[in-house]
């Protein structure tokens, strides 16, 4: 199934059996019955005049989510003008997030699970 964000930035394209909530700025998938986790997708227009920096983007977008110490582990693994992704555990819940802009356009992705579910397969294409 593939879904369009309501103010047009992305495309996602998700299995069929998959649940999602869109309130207009945000959506959220997740299924009930075949996965483990959810994934949230925000996405916004940028203003020429903002110097957007993923990297820093994606710091400031991980103290958002994890505004605690209990970090057990949170590294920038890529990073390049375009895209940055990092991954962590915080109070037993694995992380994944990721931070992607082009032409005026941000995109911003967590995906969390519980920490024992980090290794299983997620079925999500963001395009």
């Amino acid at each position: 199934m593939l879904l369009r964000a309501r103010n047009g930035i992305c495309y996602i394209e998700i299995p069929s059996s998959y649940t999602y909530e869109d309130d207009g700025d945000n959506l959220n998938i997740y299924s009930e019955t075949e996965g483990v986790g959810a994934t949230h997708v925000t996405s916004y227009y940028i203003s020429e005049h903002y110097d957007f920096v993923p990297k820093k983007e994606l710091i400031e977008f991980i103290s958002s989510i994890n505004s605690s110490d209990n970090k057990e582990y949170s590294d920038v693994i890529e990073c390049t003008s375009e895209y940055c992704y990092a991954e962590f555990t915080n109070y037993g819940t694995f992380w994944r997030v990721w931070v992607l802009f082009s032409n005026g356009k941000a995109v911003f992705i967590s995906y969390n699970c519980d920490k024992l579910d980090m290794n299983v397969k997620r079925v999500l294409s963001i395009i």
